[in-house]
């Protein structure tokens, strides 16, 4: 007879579906396709040729960012509160050539607005990453703490300090 339990995971198996890790996982790969969609249109695009080429891989980009939206908001639901905000911003995102055309205060706004939804997955990250025990953050992600100061320095520095009261 089967029982039924949590099975022990091995090096290399995905995370459990809605486990903290999984969320972190999914939001990484949503920030980092987020950054890269960015490239596109971070500087002006008035005077710069598009290529089919680059049209194909921004129209790649937003439709991976569409695909995985819902995952990515679902999942970050509590921790994300820029769902509709992100779904405007791939709204207006139509192509590269309507980018192009689009008038520069709309651009700008556009712009702004991307940055916005950046940050505020960053803060997402951040809230999941701070639910994590300090042993199983990633080295550059923990929380270095103080380090004592040395009892010897700390001795020398007071013997060779003016002896306190007022000074003349």
């Amino acid at each position: 007879m089967a029982l039924f339990g949590k099975k022990k995971r091995k090096p290399g198996d995905p995370p459990p579906l809605g486990s903290l890790e999984h969320k972190l996982q999914v939001c990484r790969a949503y920030l980092a396709v987020w950054q890269r969609f960015f490239q596109f249109f971070s500087e002006s695009l008035e005077n710069k040729k598009l290529t089919a080429e680059a049209e194909k891989e921004f129209n790649r980009c937003v439709y991976q960012l569409a695909y995985d939206n819902f995952k990515f908001t679902q999942l970050m639901k509590k921790e994300f509160v820029y769902a509709k905000k992100l779904s405007s911003v791939l709204d207006k995102c139509v192509s590269l050539s309507q980018l192009k055309v689009m008038p520069e205060a709309s651009f700008g706004a556009l712009q702004v607005d991307w940055h916005e939804v950046f940050i505020g997955m960053n803060k997402a990250m951040g809230h999941l990453l701070a639910e994590m025990p300090p042993e199983e953050l990633p080295e550059k992600q923990a929380v270095a703490k103080p380090a004592a100061k040395p009892a010897v320095a700390t001795q020398a520095k007071a013997q060779n300090a003016p002896p306190p009261g007022p000074k003349a």
